[in-house]
């Protein structure tokens, strides 16, 4: 009995990383269609199929490949017409980055990325609307990466939100201040706050 509940406890947690990367591969397709003209792909469909199928081994057989991936990609094409705002954040699942971008918008799809230089690489690139980053953390001062990457690259601040690092609470402090100077002391922490810094590319010419 033990050892059947050690398979069946495997079995969960392999479940928890299939449904975690599931997830992470619908996030990469809603932020590729900022990227492409249209929805359906064909040809890079077919491309999939053909690909995943020639990764089969063992008990995974290219059918059962090429039934999973018509329902991933379906899934996936679904929500590329849902055209879901995509917000980045540096850091894991659970951050105060995460809970930022959230506050920001909750209806917007949270995207986490491991460095400042990649969130603000996809702001230009357009396939995050927005980047939510840490500017001053009471504790720690202003984040001087973010600091210079607002100032460097082509995006604008459009809102500054305030972490109660006491009570996981976050405000919004103001909106629309463009040309914030972190740097200058534009933002003061108070006893135990955070502020992040909600950035979008600046426009294009058309």
């Amino acid at each position: 009995m033990m050892q059947l509940q050690r398979l069946r406890d495997r079995i969960d947690g392999i479940d928890r990383q299939i449904i975690d990367l599931l997830n992470e591969r619908l996030e990469q397709a809603v932020m590729l269609r900022k990227l492409k003209p249209a929805t359906r792909d064909a040809a890079r469909e077919a491309a999939v199929l053909r690909h995943v199928q020639g990764l089969c081994k063992r008990l995974v057989s290219p059918e059962l490949a090429r039934q999973l991936y018509m329902l991933i990609m379906a899934e996936s094409r679904g929500l590329q017409d849902r055209a879901f705002t995509v917000a980045g954040f540096q850091g894991q699942r659970g951050s105060d980055g995460e809970a930022a971008a959230g506050h920001w918008d909750k209806a917007a799809v949270a995207v986490p990325v491991p460095s400042f230089a990649d969130l603000f690489d996809g702001l230009e690139a357009g396939v995050f609307d927005y980047g939510v980053v840490p500017a001053e953390d009471s504790r720690a001062g202003i984040v001087d990466q973010v600091n210079e990457l607002l100032r460097q690259r082509d995006v604008t601040v459009v809102a500054v939100l305030d972490m109660d690092a006491s009570h996981g609470a976050v405000k919004p402090l103001a909106a629309q201040l463009d040309g914030l100077e972190l740097g200058k002391g534009a933002v003061q922490g108070q006893g135990g706050s955070r502020f992040f810094v909600v950035a979008r590319r600046n426009a294009q010419p058309d």
